[in-house]
């Protein structure tokens, strides 16, 4: 890496990192209430004509800065939201799964990252669907 100095003048030395710190972002009550509870249904508004969602997964934001910044998001954010909601939704219909070990944290910091930590593991099991292949 390499030295860099921004336009204002700040200055960050060769091999120094720059993150944007997301967990403290998304755990900021000043942005999300009470974001310690899990609420599925914490980006859609309520109003009388029923739910509307304000956000898509797919759309950054300076509040939620998943896909890089408003003005240069990663290209393939639309693809890669489709994927992950296909993957999942088909783990979540086809198996059953719990933590091998619940004692196991899920994190670790490593430097100025939080990365899911290399003992947690889990536990897969095929629902049976009642249904034979190629029926």
């Amino acid at each position: 890496m390499t030295p860099f100095t921004f336009s204002d003048g700040t200055h960050v030395p060769a091999n120094n990192w720059i993150v944007v710190p997301q967990q403290c972002m998304m755990k900021d009550p000043e942005h999300y209430p009470e974001p310690e509870t899990f609420d599925g249904f914490r980006f859609v508004t309520r109003s009388e004509e029923g739910a509307v969602s304000e956000s898509r997964l797919s759309h950054p934001s300076w509040r939620f800065p998943f896909w890089g910044s408003v003005k240069q998001a990663c290209p393939a954010r639309f693809y890669v939201t489709d994927m992950t909601k296909l993957i999942v939704s088909r783990f979540i219909m086809n198996f059953d799964f719990k933590l091998a070990d619940d004692k196991v944290p899920g994190s670790f910091a490593w430097g100025p990252l939080r990365v899911p930590h290399p003992y947690l593991a889990f536990l897969l099991k095929e629902r049976d669907m009642g249904v034979t292949p190629g029926n």
